[in-house]
């Protein structure tokens, strides 16, 4: 992703070109008056949208809806670009020219949100995958169609890329070292690397060392589980929720409390949507007479993927583009095993199919049993561990609350998905959050009483 510094985005947003004054001087002109900002072109949105049949369709749908849909978001998009599309090809939007379009248009469509036509860059640094991300949404996307299709036609002037190695990583190593430095810490980090018991002694050690999870340099859940193997043991998922509940406190509780009415307010609001076979199978399982609450949250959690489908893809080379399906999400955050000695097979064929992909395999669920409605056994699932709970959706909390024990990133098919939760029901937003406009409406929907 593309970011700029303050003082690099206030110098490329002050673009200047010089208008000639009848070849007088300068000292006669005056600087101030041969220097003109380059400006985006102003004008009016509702009056360019009745000028055009689609417009008006547009301006009517959301009087009388008070929403828009993806094609007259698309349509929408389309035609603002294409209004200012001679100022495009000749300058590039700055990050100030796309939010002074979606504010026009969150201005004249009030419930629609900003972030579903603009998202700002962000840095290396702020950026969960450590990797800088460019800027997105519709009005994002749609300009840099138009300038590809255009060709060689449209001179495509190229960004300052200086400040894109910029990266934190030696404070953060610093920080940690200075941590280490505690003999105390030291001590208790080594006694937990060895032993596992007396437990009492173990919940302490562990809470001391709190801050040193939070510095941690792992880049996999593997390594994380090797920094501290008492993970690996069957009580792991008591101190998983020490440390989420030290840092989000007042989040602990909230997949309990509130999954039921978020997932009915997404459901209501997209279920028209659906056309998979499978999902509207999970729909009718959802509504049998006699299923069980782990049923029900595995069908649930499963038809999310279908209600918002995942548009992310991957680029694995040689021109071998992965894009993400439904089902991919559905299998990167829940999987089935109909007999107990499925389950070891599941995780063999899910770690081969990373490999394949070049992806490692992150936390997930494993629910057991001859069908959805008659589920036996729970798992989580890292790497080659399992570890078995008590229900469908303690498993996938803890699953959850393990991404951020670990500072690990989320699957990349079910991305939006988790973000979703996080947001929308753990009520949890961090900086390196990843930022999907084609959920910031599911968002606006969760953020309602």
């Amino acid at each position: 992703m593309e970011f700029e510094s303050n003082s690099e985005n206030r110098e490329r947003n002050e673009q200047y070109f010089i208008i000639p004054q009848q070849h007088r001087p300068a000292a006669e002109i005056g600087l101030e008056n041969m220097l003109k900002k380059i400006q985006l072109p102003e004008f009016d949105l509702k009056t360019l949208l009745c000028t055009s049949v689609f417009g008006s369709e547009i301006l009517e749908y959301y009087n009388k809806n008070k929403f828009l849909d993806m094609k007259r978001r698309n349509k929408l998009t389309e035609i603002i670009i294409k209004h200012v599309f001679d100022y495009v090809a000749k300058y590039r939007l700055t990050p100030e020219d796309y939010n002074v379009l979606a504010s026009k248009i969150i201005t004249l469509f009030p419930k629609e949100t900003a972030s579903t036509y603009y998202v700002p860059a962000i840095r290396k640094r702020d950026s969960i995958t450590r990797k800088p991300i460019l800027a997105r949404g519709k009005l994002v996307d749609k300009c840099r169609n138009l300038l590809h299709d255009c060709g060689p036609s449209v001179i495509i002037r190229k960004r300052k890329s200086s400040y894109l190695d910029e990266d934190d990583s030696y404070g953060h190593t610093k920080e940690r070292q200075i941590v280490l430095e505690s003999d105390e810490l030291k001590n208790d980090m080594i006694w937990l690397q060895n032993r596992h018991e007396p437990w009492d002694e173990v919940l302490t050690k562990w809470k001391n060392t709190y801050g040193l999870r939070k510095l941690s340099t792992a880049a996999t859940v593997r390594e994380f589980f090797e920094e501290w193997p008492i993970l690996k043991k069957d009580n792991s998922e008591v101190l998983i929720n020490l440390d989420f509940e030290r840092e989000y406190p007042q989040s602990t509780l909230k997949l309990i409390l509130d999954w039921e009415s978020a997932f009915q307010k997404i459901f209501e609001y997209k279920s028209l949507t659906i056309k998979d076979k499978f999902c509207e199978e999970l729909i009718t399982l959802l509504n049998s007479e006699g299923i069980t609450e782990d049923s029900t949250f595995a069908a649930q959690i499963s038809i999310l993927a279908y209600l918002v489908p995942p548009k992310g893809k991957i680029n694995l080379g040689s021109k071998n583009l992965w894009k993400f399906s439904s089902a991919e999400a559905v299998n990167s955050i829940i999987c089935h095993a109909k007999i107990p000695g499925d389950v070891d097979e599941i995780i063999r064929k899910n770690k081969e199919t990373a490999a394949i992909k070049k992806q490692t395999v992150q936390p997930y669920m494993i629910v057991e049993g001859p069908s959805l409605k008659q589920l036996n056994n729970f798992y989580i699932v890292v790497d080659e561990l399992r570890y078995q709970t008590k229900s469908a959706k303690q498993a996938f909390d803890n699953v959850f609350k393990l991404f951020f024990v670990t500072n690990a990133k989320y699957p990349a098919p079910a991305e939006h998905i988790y973000l979703i939760i996080q947001k929308g029901i753990y009520h949890i937003n961090t900086r390196q959050d990843n930022i999907i406009p084609y959920i910031m409406d599911i968002l606006e929907l969760l953020k309602k009483d």
